[in-house]
């Protein structure tokens, strides 16, 4: 008796839960930012950035490149310790500072190089942690999670010349 208990209340739990993610969920796959709040929940808050499209750089080289390039002379070594612990991601460039993420929000951005023109990619993400790089060309370090890919603008180099 007590093992027909135990089943019935863990398929009435399973089934509860289905039709609650079921209610959250909108038809898109996304979850409904109104019912959130209904819940108490806040969406997080997404930033806008725009980044190069000549991207992404490897974390590793970047550190490398900030270790051993006067440029970066005067970073902050606490930064560089930081990043150094977020293995395995990928950089975009921003016009102050670097974009760092997982492979599959990197994945979202265009890459592209050209020659004869520039490519801005326009993103909005959640910014989970902002360091400065600080040294003679302070920069800022954000790690970044939930990318969405807003477009892109191309610049035409040779129309500025």
């Amino acid at each position: 008796m007590n093992k027909t208990v135990s089943s019935i209340l863990i398929i009435v739990l399973i089934l509860f839960t289905g039709v609650f993610a079921g209610y959250l969920i909108d038809n898109n796959g996304n979850i409904n930012e109104n019912d959130l709040n209904i819940l108490g929940i806040e969406p997080e808050e997404k930033t806008d950035f725009t980044v190069s499209s000549e991207g992404p750089v490897n974390l590793g080289e970047l550190i490398e490149d900030i270790k051993n390039n006067t440029y970066f002379a005067g970073y902050n070594k606490d930064t560089l310790h930081w990043m150094e612990s977020l293995l395995y991601r990928d950089v975009f460039i921003t016009s102050d500072g670097y974009l760092i993420m997982n492979y599959l929000d990197a994945s979202k951005i265009n890459s592209e190089y050209v020659t004869d023109a520039y490519i801005e990619e326009y993103v909005k993400c959640v910014v989970v942690e902002n360091h400065s790089l600080g040294g003679n060309h302070s920069k800022n370090v954000y790690l970044v999670k939930n990318v969405e890919n807003l477009g892109n603008q191309t610049f035409n180099l040779q129309d500025k010349a």
